[in-house]
């Protein structure tokens, strides 16, 4: 929500500094904000990985409605140390499940696939916030870089004039200025560094917020404005985010499920019968039999009581992960909201008072009559300072965009009063 601000124009002759040299490297590709997002979600190895969990719960379920298949057993004795027929004998035994267990494997498997879909929610937020903030970032090197090549072409010309007027003694020159300008055109210069320093590092996370390779070299391009529309109010922003944000969604499938495997865990408790049918067969002889066959363990020792325990504690853990998850999410949310808020208006304000001084006072440098009662050293100097007053009010910018950008992308939706908000909120 920012547009870069016209860098000013001005007669200020040669300059010992040019823009970055980008001739040694791959040319970077021009990519807009929405294709950055789009690229993330679509490519970004983390979220198919994500969605081949929510695949892999998805068929835990399937195996989780089944009926045990029922077991064969055939058996053939034929005696060794006297003549007689050799006995077939054979039985099929189905196991059937009590307590409920099907179905409740089944509500455990469901909880499993409704956290591996908080889990993609989460990683997708995750990286859309990961990714915003990279192009944020870089778009906000690449116009500092912008503002200081252009600062350190003033501080060059103001340090050639001091320079020039310093060996021809002229009067009116202090040594304090001469030395002042010439320190300031060295110091602009290690800002360049530092700048082109920093867009490489802000271009190096892009390329790999996107899954892409550390090689690709990547440009921000488009307008994003600052607006001054009022916000929506904390009570609101709590609401959404209790509703949206996918680690609580997360920590509340992982409590359920839990929850599930207790009641699993106490169902186990009573065992399965098997039961099916029985035939005998002597080979050659006419005395077949045919009978019915029961098992089932005699419930004397509780053998499940360690799991349901540990399937109670689960659950307790589960629960206190619930709370922590909403005070962590909450807090942040609310901490982001209360610096944005402070933020908001004067951003929007400034930003127009800011573009308007600059360019009253760059007019009144291109005024003739005005230029002939200032020397050349005092009218660099205005330049710079007007230079430095971007930089300044840059740095505030970006930062009230990063916050809006971490805001809007944990709610899903504008942090400011709209009919689309006011909707998601009726809702």
């Amino acid at each position: 929500h920012l547009s870069p601000a016209p860098l000013p124009s001005a007669d200020v002759g040669d300059s010992r500094l040019g823009p970055p040299d980008e001739d040694s490297t791959e040319s970077p590709s021009k990519w807009t904000v929405e294709q950055v997002l789009e690229h993330a979600l679509t490519e970004h190895p983390l979220l198919r990985a994500r969605q081949h969990e929510v695949a892999m719960a998805r068929a835990r379920l399937i195996s989780a409605g089944l009926l045990p298949n029922p077991q064969l057993v055939m058996d053939t004795d034929t005696p060794i140390q006297r003549d007689g027929p050799t006995e077939l004998e054979a039985r099929v035994t189905f196991e059937i499940p009590l307590k409920g267990k099907r179905r409740l494997r089944e509500a455990v498997a469901q909880s499993a696939i409704r956290r591996a879909q908080a889990a993609l929610s989460r990683a997708k937020e995750m990286i859309l916030l990961e990714a915003a903030d990279a192009a944020m970032d870089t778009l906000y090197w690449q116009e500092l870089l912008q503002l200081r090549t252009r600062l350190a072409e003033i501080s060059a010309e103001r340090a050639k004039v001091a320079r020039s007027r310093f060996d021809t003694r002229k009067a009116e020159l202090q040594v304090d200025v001469a030395v002042e300008a010439e320190c300031d055109a060295i110091d602009a210069e290690n800002r360049i560094l530092e700048a082109r320093g920093g867009l490489a590092a802000a271009r190096l996370r892009l390329s790999n917020a996107l899954g892409m390779s550390p090689q690709s070299v990547l440009e921000i391009t488009g307008a994003i404005e600052v607006d001054d529309d009022p916000l929506i109010s904390l009570d609101d922003v709590l609401a959404i985010a209790r509703r949206n944000r996918p680690q609580l969604s997360e920590a509340c499938a992982a409590l359920n499920e839990s929850r599930g495997r207790k009641r699993l865990a106490c169902a186990e408790r009573f065992p399965n019968p098997t039961l099916g049918p029985r035939f005998r067969d002597r080979l050659g002889e006419a005395d077949d039999e045919i009978g019915a066959r029961f098992e089932v363990d005699l419930p004397l020792f509780d053998r499940n009581q360690g799991r349901i325990l540990e399937t109670a504690a689960e659950v307790h853990a589960n629960r206190a992960l619930v709370r922590a998850a909403e005070l962590d999410a909450l807090g942040s949310i609310a901490g982001a909201y209360f610096e944005l808020r402070e933020l908001h208006g004067a951003v929007a304000t400034r930003e127009r008072g800011i573009a308007q001084q600059v360019d009253r006072y760059e007019a009144l440098l291109r005024d003739p009559a005005l230029r002939q009662g200032m020397s050349a050293i005092q009218a660099l100097e205005i330049r710079r300072r007007l230079v430095q007053t971007r930089i300044r009010h840059l740095e505030l910018r970006y930062r009230y965009l990063r916050l809006r950008t971490q805001l809007e992308s944990a709610l899903g939706v504008s942090i400011c009063s709209s009919d689309e908000t006011s909707s998601d909120l009726s809702n």
